[in-house]
């Protein structure tokens, strides 16, 4: 699945649209973390793999440099054999100091 979003995508883009769907990321070829998390969740419920969009802050520790910052950031997780595992479909790099932020701890209760 990975492999699969991660080859299929052309380039990342400045000016990410804030509407596009996972069909249209993959009917493109482009996008941003975000959009390439929406179409490896939506691929993996359509396989009836349980996943879920994920995102947070991600650092740049232990990665090579990049030219521009990394912070805010788009992911997933996979549920496989009795356990969420995640994966991120941009890159496939495992990275260090990935920071996720749950839903249900930013309610306003």
């Amino acid at each position: 699945m990975v492999d699969f979003v991660h080859e299929h995508r052309c380039t990342a883009i400045a000016m990410p649209a804030p509407i596009r769907t996972a069909y249209e990321a993959y009917q493109e070829r482009v996008g941003v973390c975000r959009d390439f998390a929406h179409l490896a969740v939506a691929l993996c419920r359509c396989m009836n793999i349980p996943a879920r969009y994920c995102s947070g802050y991600l650092g740049d520790i232990g990665v090579p440099p990049v030219d521009v910052a990394i912070d805010f950031h788009a992911w997933f997780e996979m549920y496989l054999n009795g356990e969420w595992h995640t994966y991120d479909a941009r890159d496939r790099i495992p990275w260090i100091g990935r920071q996720k932020y749950h839903l249900e701890s930013m309610r306003n209760d």
